[in-house]
């Protein structure tokens, strides 16, 4: 390959260094696709990997360095252009090939690099304004609300997972891809230089609740912990015997981790220890992409691909009650009321449901509107909202008593959303998806009239 030197993502790193090594990045990309037999764009769309496909448009841009694609995107492509030896026969390559691991760096180093480029060289984000003085309470317009202050700029470049730090100042995103992100969330600015560690993409963040540390988990198969004051990592990563892991939550006095995945269990770690409490819980027939403790302490809740949500004991992992059934397809978000008397999940036939948690059942009709998979949920701090995300584009408010809506849905930039969360004082929505910026929005701008009750 033409370059092999680590790039170090610094504040001086300049827009000149960063479009020549892409510049060479994509040349490598280019000698590989003619080493492997020079294949049509329509032919590398053709053999690209099912679970991730790749346009020829799109491989195009990549070849050609127009942008640095997503690390999945070129993973994908790297497996495509790998997949055949010289001959034309099939010679597949593994995700933990080590043949793969050198444009896992590559792309890692790129994309420091370009994050760390200086203010000039990006396009100027959006003028942050005052916050000014906390709301009592979230408010969503009556009628279509005017377009929200986008408080983030493009740096931010998109969000699978995000959460806040319990005292609102950090928000931490990651994007199914090697760095863990952290920013000022009054401003949009980076806090700190994105955590490297993980060696395959991370799918899911989360903050103790005494917000001094925050976890990481994803496709390398284990658990981090970090000091987000810091950026360093807390203990040695705890190992998830050989499993994607798509889902993480801490338990609401910080002791436990919970964690669920591809091997279709929900395990429970000592975060201390690193150690996994007792034997997975079992009883999913397929892939956890969903966990969530009750701010109570009492339950777990976990849902995933075989559209079931499952309540557990959180003290003792046992089941509590039958599996709440509703979803006609595989479910990717839930989130409980600050009371935890209410239990939310979204699920990839658009639909948005409530549950009782103590009584196991329905809390009336699903919440109907999003023409696509929800794929993030939030409940407002004062339990009196609840916002939706999802892949049709929209972000969505409902009325958690009344199941109606609140106000139209809006969208941003043609963005597929994959992620939402209320900051802890209910001044923010943060919401972001694909590689769009993440939108942070100040819950006042999108009022018009206050919700039930305020």
């Amino acid at each position: 390959m033409a370059d092999h030197d680590a790039v170090h993502g610094t504040a001086a790193a300049s827009a000149d260094d960063f479009g020549r090594r892409l510049a060479v990045f994509a040349a490598d990309l280019k000698a590989l696709r003619i080493e492997r037999g020079n294949l049509p764009l329509r032919e590398i769309a053709r053999r690209a990997p099912r679970h991730r496909p790749l346009s020829a448009a799109a491989v195009s841009e990549a070849l050609n360095g127009k942008r640095l694609p997503r690390l999945d995107f070129l993973m994908a492509l790297v497996r495509t252009l790998l997949a055949h030896d010289h001959e034309g026969r099939p010679y597949p390559h593994g995700r933990d090939d080590p043949g793969l691991e050198v444009w896992r760096t590559r792309w890692r180093d790129l994309e420091l690099l370009r994050t760390a480029r200086p203010p000039a060289a990006r396009r100027p984000a959006t003028p942050k304004p005052d916050p000014g003085p906390p709301v009592p309470a979230p408010c969503v317009a009556a009628t279509s609300p005017a377009p929200p202050r986008l408080l983030f700029g493009e740096q931010s470049c998109g969000a699978r997972f995000l959460a806040f730090s319990p005292d609102g100042e950090l928000l931490a995103t990651v994007n199914d891809d090697l760095l863990v992100r952290l920013w000022h969330a009054a401003t949009g600015e980076p806090a700190a230089v994105p955590l490297t560690g993980h060696t395959d993409g991370v799918r899911c963040v989360a903050f103790s609740p005494d917000g001094r540390l925050l976890a990481t988990a994803g496709r390398d198969r284990t658990v981090r912990l970090w000091d987000p004051r810091t950026g360093s990592p807390v203990g040695e990563p705890f190992a998830e015997n050989g499993t994607t892991l798509w889902a993480l939550a801490f338990s609401p006095d910080g002791n436990l981790l919970a964690t669920g995945g591809h091997d279709r269990t929900v395990r429970l770690w000592d975060r201390v220890t690193g150690k996994p409490v007792d034997a997975p819980l079992r009883g999913h027939t397929g892939g956890v992409e969903a966990v969530a403790f009750s701010p109570n302490g009492r339950l777990l809740a976990s849902a995933g691909a075989d559209a079931t949500v499952r309540l557990w004991r959180a003290d003792d992992g046992k089941p509590e009650g039958e599996p709440l059934i509703g979803h006609t397809s595989e479910i990717r978000s839930l989130a409980f009321s600050p009371d935890s008397l209410l239990l939310a999940s979204g699920g990839w036939d658009g639909m948005v449901r409530l549950w009782d948690p103590c009584a196991g059942e329905p809390v009336g009709g699903p919440l109907t509107g999003h023409r696509n998979a929800v794929r993030g949920l939030s409940f407002a701090p004062d339990g009196r909202l609840l916002v939706s995300v999802s892949m049709d584009r929209t972000v969505r408010f409902w009325d958690p008593v009344s199941h109606g809506p609140l106000g139209p849905p809006f969208t941003r930039h043609a963005c597929s959303f994959r992620a939402v969360g209320f900051s802890p004082d209910g001044r923010f929505v943060a919401a972001g998806g694909d590689d769009k910026p993440v939108g942070l929005w100040a819950t006042a701008d999108l009022a018009e009239i206050p919700v039930r009750g305020s």
